[in-house]
């Protein structure tokens, strides 16, 4: 009974959240890594009544169907991790002081000129 309410809640998060994500933004074009994460997650509710009576058969279509999910959500996790890490550049241009000059009067000659 615990593998069918694993793969059945499982199934139902993550097949409304794919499906919310495909009517997220009107207008956008169709990503098809979420139609194949949406088949996987309808894949898993069949894992879940499979596993009612032939467990090691649910196992194995289980299996398949999150690595069907993880096509979409494997390069999802990878971009914001990679977002995360990536260090934003300066707002402000560097500017080095000529010789003889204080970085104040540098600061004023840069702003004097925009």
């Amino acid at each position: 009974m615990l593998p069918f309410i694993l793969y059945f809640v499982t199934g139902v998060a993550t097949g409304f959240h794919v499906y919310t994500l495909l009517f997220a933004a009107y207008g956008a074009p169709l990503n098809p890594l979420e139609l194949v994460s949406l088949s996987g997650s309808f894949c898993l509710l069949i894992a879940a009544y499979l596993s009612l009576f032939r467990p090691h058969v649910a196992g194995r279509v289980a299996l398949i169907a999150c690595l069907l999910m993880w096509c979409f959500y494997g390069p999802a996790i990878a971009n914001l991790v990679r977002g995360r890490l990536h260090k934003p550049g300066a707002v402000s241009q560097f500017i080095l002081p000529l010789a003889g000059e204080t970085p104040k009067a540098a600061r004023q000659a840069e702003s004097a000129r925009f």
